[in-house]
């Protein structure tokens, strides 16, 4: 499975989302339907920089389903959810999904929150 993602800075997404970046979306992974390990890459463009907002590790084992990475949100400093989240937010998510029930674990953890569930 592999997906590529361009959205232009000018174009019909960035425009709808407000974004006024480019951005680029990475997703990559190889296995079968019972056996699968890939990743995704999330991108902003800007003036010739390119900055990473999200990286996650994608499984699947027998049904067993794992995201595990990071995000870097970008909020002004001055709210509570920013210092909550701080720089960056680890994300883990593992657990099966049957007949779209969830049963699992999730767990997110900055410089200042930890939660689990």
């Amino acid at each position: 499975m592999a997906l590529d993602y361009a959205a232009a800075a000018d174009g019909p997404i960035a425009a709808l989302l407000g974004l006024g970046s480019a951005y680029r979306a990475e997703i990559k992974g190889e296995g079968t339907w019972s056996s699968w390990l890939g990743n995704a890459v999330f991108q902003r463009e800007e003036e010739a920089q390119t900055e990473p907002l999200a990286e996650f590790e994608l499984t699947n084992t027998a049904g067993r389903y794992g995201i595990d990475g990071y995000i870097k949100p970008k909020m002004k400093a001055d709210t509570i959810l920013a210092r909550a989240l701080g720089d960056r937010l680890a994300l883990k998510h593992e657990g099966t999904l049957k007949y779209s029930r969830f049963d699992g674990l999730i767990e997110a953890k900055s410089s200042a929150l930890e939660a689990r569930g």
